[in-house]
């Protein structure tokens, strides 16, 4: 599913992600969170920075991911 959503290359980062054979960084997260469209794809996101990232960095995540939702609507 999230091949259809994101990039080949994002979708094979955040596969090795899941599977641990790669850190996900806030901001391969936050490009994935923003393109996709599928709510379990953004849940699944979310989850994992939920569970995985330091307090910043799940503050960060945040952070960014609104100022790209805002980005979308102006343009």
């Amino acid at each position: 599913m999230i091949a259809k959503e994101v990039t080949p290359e994002l979708a094979v980062k955040y596969d090795e992600i899941l599977r641990g054979e790669e850190q996900g960084t806030v901001e391969v997260m936050t490009q994935i969170y923003v393109e996709s469209q599928s709510t379990l794809v953004k849940e699944s996101v979310r989850q994992h920075v939920n569970t995985s990232f330091k307090e910043t960095d799940r503050l960060e995540f945040y952070k960014k991911s609104i100022i790209e939702k805002l980005k979308k609507k102006i343009d």
